[in-house]
């Protein structure tokens, strides 16, 4: 389903969340001797991020080549929204999440700073 290097993931009864890596997201990896490759790979800090529908029936779509209950690979940005729209529990928290908090404490904080000037 999902291949590669899955770098986080948190799961629960319905859902199972994921950020992975994969290894041909390194422009010229191919072409690398293997411990160059390996370390760009490593110091590489491209995300791609699933969700995994556990409740939802799988079947293959061979014109999608994917499951129906496999939603993904997304950006940061998609990955948020689907959640949103797929009712993701916000008890499931991969970093993106964290850091998606921290913005939003960050700017409440910056708010309160302003109206208190």
């Amino acid at each position: 389903m999902v291949g590669s290097t899955v770098l986080e993931y948190d799961f629960d009864e319905v859902f199972i969340i994921l950020s992975q890596r994969p290894w041909d997201s390194v422009p010229g990896i191919r072409s690398m001797r293997y411990s160059e490759s390996n370390r760009a790979f490593e110091n590489s800090e491209f995300r791609q991020y699933w969700i995994i529908d556990k409740i939802r029936e799988s079947t293959f779509d061979k014109a999608k080549k994917g499951y129906s209950n496999v939603y993904g690979p997304y950006s940061k940005m998609e990955y948020l929204e689907r959640r949103e729209e797929l009712g993701v529990s916000k008890d499931l928290k991969l970093e993106i999440d964290k850091e998606k908090k921290q913005e939003v404490g960050l700017n409440l904080e910056t708010q309160v700073a302003h109206t208190n000037i």
